[in-house]
């Protein structure tokens, strides 16, 4: 009965264990993020440059599907900022 007891116990904080190590994915980068930023899409009727995302120092862009292409612009004031073409992306920010 000891035995039995001993391995369900092991079973369930190995179990425990292991998804608290996360399943991978995309969700990988995200795992010390403070905050995921989604891009605006370039392609949504009326988007213009005012509306593009803007990125801060320390910013990581992540495409999360292949092929994904992204317009970026620098204003006068040395912001940068992006925008979707094609696919998806979107900014880890510490």
């Amino acid at each position: 009965m000891k035995i039995k007891l001993s391995i369900t116990i092991m079973t369930f904080i190995t179990a425990l264990f292991f998804s608290a190590c996360g399943g991978g994915g995309d969700d990988g980068h995200f795992r010390n993020a403070d905050s995921k930023i989604t891009i605006v899409d370039c392609n949504v009727s009326n988007t213009t440059v005012l509306d593009y995302t803007p990125m801060l120092s320390g910013d990581v862009l992540v495409n999360q599907t292949d092929n994904t292409s992204v317009e970026t612009y620098h204003d006068i004031n040395g912001t940068k900022k992006v925008c979707t073409v094609s696919g998806v992306a979107y900014l880890i920010r510490k």
